[in-house]
């Protein structure tokens, strides 16, 4: 089993060698590569299944491959199929694995209680296999209930995970427990825990990218960039290809100080995805505390075609207010005002009173803890203001 191949030979005492040389395996990378493969293997599995309808091999990857191409009606179909086989009823290793794979296709064509009960039902009739509560785990996580995930993790990680035949490595189970139970204390307030379960993820496991990206993000939102910056270089360094790792890359190296890095980070997540929007977002406000106005406008319009958000109306206002275009701010002042349900003191006069509205503005976000916000506002008032001083005789 490729999946566990050094794990196995490891559990059978056969000596390996360690060289200096990495094999970076992008195969299954990108969902349209993994889509062509899939169509290519769907052609020689329903070749064998016609010389050999009852083959289980053959069954368990059409349901895999199925699976894979979203069609999972019909990879429940053959999924079922395999429950009848005697050979795989006595098999008790692949039967298990099989219930396990129906309860997540279940899961996902919304027979919940179906789910549940068959993986429960897992649980009863092999308690030593980890894979009934790796996947009930999941079940209650993909619903957001971390308290029933929580009480299902913490059996599992307790549980002495060994190689098996079924391709899901035991470093695999045991870093996904500890990265599950980082979000379930997450959940529940306690950070340090979360904090604890992520490192220990990370051990298990430091040259899978996507974890050193979670873990960076994990430590990245609790505000601590230091922490982040490591897990987010070496996932970047390692050659993901993950915008959302570069855009938050981006933005560790914005709030160490280093414009010209975060830039660099925000452009490598758009060349990967043009439509990104945190990137696209985060892009922008960094020019415009760069003073490049003219390049972080068409940025900030970019990023409300795709979500509307009040950092970016109010960044088009302060942009307008620096441009003399007054109705700009105007607009941008109105959205803000419905965002933060708040309504215009008496009729609108002048700049003067748009500058006062801006500075009501920015006191709520201050008492909101809206900082990056009410600076924007604050600024825009600033700006407006300055129109009404008198200007020097040439």
């Amino acid at each position: 089993i490729h999946e566990s191949v050094v794990e196995s030979l490891q559990a059978l005492k056969v000596p390996i060698v360690d060289y200096d040389l990495r094999i970076l395996h992008r195969g299954y990378s990108r969902k349209e590569e993994m889509e062509r493969k899939g169509r290519r293997n769907l052609k020689m599995l329903l070749t064998a299944l016609a010389e050999d309808p009852t083959d289980s091999a053959v069954l368990w990857h059409l349901s895999m491959t199925y699976n894979l191409l979203g069609d999972k009606e019909r990879s429940v179909h053959y999924a079922e199929l395999l429950l009848k086989d005697p050979t795989w009823q006595r098999e008790r290793v692949w039967r298990t694995a099989v219930v396990c794979h129906l309860g997540s296709l279940y899961r996902d064509l919304g027979r919940r209680e179906e789910a549940e009960r068959l993986l429960q039902e897992a649980i009863e009739n092999d308690p030593s296999s980890p894979l009934p509560l790796f996947f009930l785990a999941h079940l209650y996580l993909k619903e957001g209930d971390h308290m029933r995930a929580f009480k299902v993790l913490k059996g599992l990680r307790e549980k002495e995970i060994e190689v098996s035949p079924v391709p899901l490595p035991p470093r695999a189970i045991r870093f996904y427990t500890h990265l599950w139970l980082g979000s379930c204390y997450e959940a529940m307030g306690d950070r340090e825990r979360a904090a604890e379960e992520y490192s220990l993820a990370s051990e298990i496991n430091p040259r899978w990218e996507d974890k050193g990206a979670e873990i960076g993000e994990f430590y990245l939102r609790r505000g601590d960039w230091e922490r982040a910056l490591p897990y987010l270089e070496k996932a970047a360094r390692a050659g993901s290809t993950d915008p959302s790792l570069w855009s938050n890359l981006g933005v560790a190296y914005r709030r160490k100080g280093e414009a010209e890095k975060a830039e660099e980070a925000y452009r490598h997540a758009l060349a990967l995805d043009p439509s990104h929007f945190n990137a696209i977002s985060n892009l922008a406000h960094l020019l415009l505390e760069e003073g490049r106005v003219e390049e972080a406008e068409p940025f900030f319009e970019e990023a409300l075609k795709r979500e509307e958000a009040l950092d970016l109306r109010l960044a088009l206002g302060y942009i307008s207010s620096l441009k003399g275009e007054i109705m700009g701010s105007v607009e941008a002042c109105d959205r803000a005002l419905k965002a933060l349900g708040m309504t215009p003191e008496g009729v609108l006069d002048g700049i003067e009173d748009l500058a006062r509205l801006y500075l009501r503005i920015a006191l709520s976000l201050q008492q909101r803890k809206r900082h990056r916000e009410a600076q924007l506002a604050t600024r825009t008032a600033q700006t407006l203001l300055q129109y009404l001083s008198p200007q020097p005789q040439g």
